[in-house]
């Protein structure tokens, strides 16, 4: 056999060879899932702790005191959501592009326009000492379900392991619905932002106060309240997010007439919601 032929071969039978590992390393990883029946000792609990199953797969936690409470639920979720969990501090920190690409760039670009980091320091050292106990039991929780049970399948098809849970990953994730609820153009520090970029006429252009979703006046500083949102340093991303300021939302809202009600006033409700996800935020 020619030394090329051979070396084609070679290489054809080490590509079959990763492909079959990679294969088997996804199809173990499809059944590999948590323990729903049984016991598990040596987690260092005050007292013995039930987790009882519907038949939704939800979980019902039985606990004496509030940190075994939070280190179960911490498990539970760190054996039930840890892919999901993994992403959403990715998310909001801007560190998608390192398990996914270029292709996430732009999104973590977006987000570290905003101090989140700064944010999640500044919440966990106002917490009191119960909460930040609290946060450090679900922490140990979660990390625990990392080192027993067998990770989310989507790590084996990404080639990574998630790194250890943080209590601050906790207020970072929370930082993420936050995010979710914002109105990001609508809100009195964006467009302080775009006052600061473009000026007055740059801004009533893009946000006349006729349109009732812009009615937020324009102002010159923010009062000391909270720091400005650090301009983001690429000018054209800034641009990109002003060109589609009106692109569709939908909500929901009803009243109801002084005349209808028991008590002969008027009610106004609303909600606010997040995006639809798969899976589910709660």
């Amino acid at each position: 056999m020619k030394p090329l032929a051979r070396a084609i071969i070679v290489a054809l039978a080490l590509v079959a060879f990763v492909v079959l590992l990679f294969t088997l390393n996804i199809v173990l990883g499809l059944h590999a899932h948590a323990r729903y029946i049984g016991s598990i000792s040596g987690l260092g609990l005050q007292a013995p702790v039930s987790v009882l199953r519907d038949e939704r797969g939800i979980p019902h936690i039985i606990a004496q005191d509030d940190r075994d409470l939070f280190f179960a639920q911490g498990y539970v979720e760190g054996s039930d959501r840890l892919f999901q969990m993994d992403i959403l501090r990715r998310f909001t920190r801007g560190e998608l592009a390192e398990i996914f690409g270029v292709a996430a760039l732009k999104t973590d670009e977006e987000q570290r326009s905003v101090p989140i980091e700064a944010i999640v320091k500044a919440q966990w050292r106002r917490l009191d000492k119960p909460s930040r106990e609290i946060l450090r039991a679900f922490c140990n929780g979660v990390n625990a379900a990392m080192g027993r049970e067998p990770l989310p399948v989507e790590f084996r098809l990404l080639a990574y392991r998630p790194r250890p849970w943080k209590p601050e990953d906790s207020l970072a994730v929370g930082m993420a619905e936050v995010l979710d609820l914002i109105d990001d153009w609508n809100a009195i520090g964006s467009r302080d932002v775009a006052y600061r970029r473009g000026g007055v006429r740059f801004l009533n252009a893009r946000f006349p106060l006729t349109d009732p979703c812009y009615d937020a006046p324009v102002l010159t500083g923010l009062a000391g309240i909270a720091p400005g949102p650090r301009c983001p340093r690429n000018v054209a991303m800034l641009l990109r997010e002003l060109s589609d300021v009106r692109r569709p939302v939908g909500s929901n809202e009803w009243a109801v007439g002084a005349n209808r009600t028991f008590t002969h006033r008027a009610l106004l409700a609303n909600d606010p919601h997040l995006g639809l996800a798969i899976p589910g935020v709660w």
